[in-house]
């Protein structure tokens, strides 16, 4: 925790990574622990949801492959924000990623990084997110 010049603590930015490939899960850790970011990993995304719906306040972005063992990286996306609707979501995968088959409120909070890419573009995207206004529901 770190306090600020009105002696408030900040506490770090809180991050739920989910991902399916066991190398690029803890590469992605290493780099956003470094980064100075709170990090859980998961390998699916029933366990991710489940870990998710115990505290989800306190999550501040959620990073995931839209390809996971259990469901789709849509239907996660969805049940997060029906969880805490201010979170935000980077969606890291492979593949092209159409903004529009999501609902109208969430395009805004819910970034993409097409596979591969450099450390920097990841973190250029995470505080891009983290730095947006709050969604207006």
């Amino acid at each position: 925790m770190v306090e600020d010049a009105t002696n408030s603590v900040i506490r770090p930015k809180r991050l739920l990574v989910v991902e399916d490939e066991a190398a690029l899960r803890r590469l992605f850790q290493a780099y956003l622990v470094r980064l100075g970011y709170q990090v859980e990993t998961f390998s699916g995304a029933a366990e991710a949801l489940e870990a998710f719906s115990r505290r989800p306040g306190e999550y501040d972005l959620v990073l995931a492959d839209l390809h996971l063992e259990g469901m789709s990286g849509f239907e996660l996306i969805e049940r997060v924000v029906r969880l805490n609707p201010e979170v935000r979501i980077l969606v890291c995968s492979g593949e092209a990623f159409d903004r529009r088959l999501l609902p109208a409120g969430v395009r805004d909070q819910v970034g993409l990084l097409q596979k591969p890419f450099l450390p920097k573009m990841l973190m250029a995207e995470v505080e891009r997110l983290l730095d947006s206004p709050s969604p207006r529901r």
